[in-house]
């Protein structure tokens, strides 16, 4: 379910709450298209979102398994 939420963001949503409230005029009067507003915003959210969820999967994973690093192993 997480990986959903981080792939699809909630741009749409805030598009239909920038609508309702009028927002969307002040977006539309900048030089930069909404398309583009909106991808570049998605895009940020995701990977934030990934680094933060994906970093404490991985440590929560990692310290359930008791995961142990040998740098010698690895050469």
């Amino acid at each position: 379910m997480q990986l959903l939420s981080i792939l699809f963001p909630k741009s749409s949503y805030d598009l239909n709450d920038q609508i309702r409230s009028g927002d969307i005029a002040l977006d539309l009067l900048k030089p930069v298209s909404i398309v583009t507003q909106l991808f570049w915003e998605s895009l940020g959210y995701s990977i934030t979102k990934l680094v933060i969820v994906g970093g404490v999967d991985f440590a929560l994973y990692f310290w359930v398994l008791d995961f142990q690093f040998n740098l010698l192993a690895v050469c």
